[in-house]
């Protein structure tokens, strides 16, 4: 095979995996916006996935720092995969990737990242019980004008109750509580 049609190939290949990362991250927005009862223990899966993803990173002292919908992505199996470690930190404070100013995504921090204070796995558990509350009510639980209102209500606002149906959604929502205490 020539090199021309090597790279040709080759680019055929990126594109088409790239256009099955979009699929991946369209299906998980779909499915947050369309959060039912019936789909309980597919949202507890996914959960329990990036849990120990997230275990065996931190377990490593290394905080991702910007879980997000956009960042789970799932393989041809359908498990979840905690991906884009972009901005990830060792938890001795060594920087892994990334040297940008931002820290994570506004919907998705936790108090101690809008605070710009020092990380460690409970943040990114707090970002997994945001992700959580949009799956199950389908909106983030804090939204706001801008960065600084959405940080704001992180830091100084309680958990807003979503109405809650049945009892697989009680227990979802108790669990969110847990993962998204200020003070854990």
């Amino acid at each position: 095979m020539e090199a021309m049609e090597k790279i040709e190939a080759a680019t055929k290949n990126y594109a088409e995996a790239r256009m099955d990362l979009n699929a991946a991250v369209q299906a998980l927005q779909i499915a947050i916006a369309a959060a039912t009862a019936h789909q309980m223990p597919e949202i507890k899966r996914v959960l329990i996935e990036c849990t120990r993803a997230l275990g065996y990173a931190h377990k490593h002292g290394i905080v991702h720092r910007d879980i997000k919908p956009d960042n789970i992505m799932f393989d041809e199996q359908g498990q979840a995969i905690v991906t884009d470690f972009g901005i990830a930190k060792a938890q001795s404070g060594a920087k892994l990737t990334g040297t940008g100013m931002s820290i994570g995504t506004p919907h998705y921090m936790s108090p101690e990242q809008a605070r710009a204070q020092n990380l460690d796995g409970r943040s990114d558990m707090y970002s997994l019980g945001v992700v959580a509350y949009q799956c199950l009510t389908g909106h983030v639980p804090f939204d706001g004008e801008d960065s600084f209102s959405i940080g704001y209500k992180h830091i100084m606002e309680e958990l807003p109750t979503p109405p809650l149906e049945t009892a697989d959604q009680h227990g979802l929502f108790g669990v969110i509580q847990r993962m998204m205490a200020k003070k854990p």
